[in-house]
């Protein structure tokens, strides 16, 4: 297994060969590995652009695994700019206090999928940092996965049925099954977690028939299946309008992927926009390269073969224990394209009724639907800058925005300096992490004094979730007030009472967990 003292270079080997990783230093002291820019697949490039991952092939000498591997092609979501990285970008970290320990002694392992809309983001610790969790002894596993057109185009061919980029994440977590006790961690306690894509991709794969076996529990963070912007309509009709975009007219799907598998990486990137109809610029998020469900061929297994919501309705999913929330002022992060589209959506409220309802009742009844929102919302006023503090508010208005969680869980780079010089803080780090982590180890089974709380399940009866604010507290039926039927009963299943996940001090938030039988 390598060297069985702790140096600067540890070594161990796995199924592929070799790795040399680093040793680090957590804010107490304690020592932690990194082994960084694992490739779990073959550089997907060339003939292999769009298509299914093939597992990474085994290395001669030792694979140096001090650095992250580079960014897959994508779109900074803050800047808007083209960020080129590189095609070959399939690779995971992992981060472990427990490389040298015995088999008998083997720790929870819980793997990291990263959002960012299906078109941004990557594993690496700038901004998914290992620390926080570490302390709380197990294992953590980041990746990265192909991202918009090259991870989800989709051609309804058997070269390229779609889900790309989730097969990337179904070959991620078969390697951590194979390997991930070289580093002491538990193949048979594996946790997944992600938030927004992340966290539908989570939910993904609990009705994917890849993935079963794979996992132990699951969190999902702000995203599910159900969601509208996480799974994509009409995905092969946008494929070939991207290939008009591209200067490549034709109805012919092989001619198509011929064409898109010889254009430069990076008139792939940033594609989402002129690809969209005319609609779909003002109802719904602007995601739609993502899931898709997948026409059946003889030769190709389905990541997904029939609606998730068929699955789910059936019972046709992985049987384990389920944690999910989201955080109570998640929109905050839209409330500038609110502003920017306020004209429009005043004229048109029936922009706001959701793509899958839209699609599915007629004109008048979305003009109808569109006006009841408006009205619920805004009352007579509308949208406007006044106004908009009702569903989002602004930053110095308390509440937890989309994402605002994912820093009192990984040490990010531009704000782990905060949290190490404020007691508050770093308390408050400590008690979600140790949330997180507890559910790594126990399931739903979370010993009653680990926390100052007695956290119970989520049952359909009254909707339990666990409030994480400076104190926490149980409760019953969240957001009651904002659901279509607020008495008790099946709505719970179809999030029309999803608990509030609210991770700022000072502002009430929500958080439940599924049981598992």
């Amino acid at each position: 297994m390598g060297n069985r003292h702790e140096l600067d270079t540890p070594e161990i080997v796995i199924a592929q060969g070799k790795l040399r990783g680093q040793t680090n230093k957590m804010a107490d002291g304690t020592t932690y590995y990194s082994f960084k820019g694992i490739p779990y697949a073959e550089p997907p490039v060339g003939k292999l652009r769009f298509k299914a991952p093939v597992p990474a092939s085994s290395w001669q000498g030792v694979y140096d695994a001090k650095n992250h591997g580079p960014i897959c092609p994508q779109m900074d979501m803050i800047t808007g700019k083209v960020l080129e990285g590189s095609e070959n970008c399939l690779f995971l970290n992992v981060y472990t206090k427990n490389l040298f320990m015995n088999s008998a002694n083997l720790v929870p392992v819980m793997v990291f999928i990263h959002g960012g809309a299906f078109m941004s983001g990557s594993g690496d610790s700038d901004f998914y940092g290992p620390e926080y969790l570490l302390q709380h002894n197990v294992i953590l596993v980041t990746l990265n996965y192909r991202l918009e057109a090259l991870g989800f185009l989709c051609l309804d061919i058997e070269e390229v049925p779609g889900n790309a980029g989730m097969k990337d994440q179904v070959l991620a977590l078969k390697w951590v099954k194979d390997n991930i006790a070289k580093f002491g961690g538990d193949p048979n306690n594996i946790t997944i977690f992600g938030e927004s894509a992340g966290g539908a991709s989570v939910t993904y794969h609990l009705v994917s028939p890849m993935t079963k076996g794979l996992f132990n529990k699951a969190i999902s963070q702000s995203g599910v299946f159900l969601n509208d912007w996480a799974y994509s309509d009409g995905a092969c009709e946008r494929a070939f309008r991207l290939g008009k975009h591209l200067g490549k007219e034709t109805n012919d799907p092989k001619e198509l992927l011929d064409f898109l598998q010889s254009v430069p990486v990076k008139d792939l990137v940033k594609v989402t926009l002129p690809t969209m109809l005319p609609e779909e610029k003002y109802r719904g998020l602007p995601i739609h390269f993502c899931p898709v469900i997948e026409k059946s061929f003889p030769n190709v297994k389905s990541y997904l073969n029939k609606p998730p919501l068929y699955s789910l309705l059936n019972k046709e999913i992985t049987n384990v224990p389920l944690l999910l929330g989201y955080n109570n002022a998640e929109a905050i992060i839209m409330l500038n394209d609110n502003i920017k589209k306020a004209d429009f959506i005043n004229k048109h409220f029936q922009y706001k009724v959701p793509r899958e309802i839209a699609k599915n009742i007629s004109e008048a009844k979305c003009n109808d639907y569109g006006q009841r929102i408006k009205l619920f919302y805004f009352g007579d006023t509308g949208i406007s800058e006044t106004t908009l503090d009702q569903v989002s508010g602004y930053m110095e208005i308390e509440g937890a925005c989309h994402a605002d969680e994912l820093f009192y869980l990984f040490d990010c780079e531009m704000v782990k300096d905060t949290v190490h010089e404020d007691k508050n803080l770093h308390q408050l780090v400590y008690t979600i992490t140790k949330l997180w982590t507890n559910f790594a180890k126990h399931g739903n089974k979370i010993p009653d004094n680990t926390l100052d709380v007695q956290w119970a399940p989520y049952t359909t009866g009254l909707c339990e979730y666990l409030s994480i604010d400076s104190q926490l507290k149980m409760s019953t039926f969240a957001n009651k007030d904002r659901t279509w039927d607020p008495g008790p009963g099946p709505a719970c299943l179809y999030g029309k009472k999803e608990p509030v996940m609210g991770l700022v001090e000072g502002c009430s938030s929500d958080f439940s967990q599924e049981k598992s039988d």
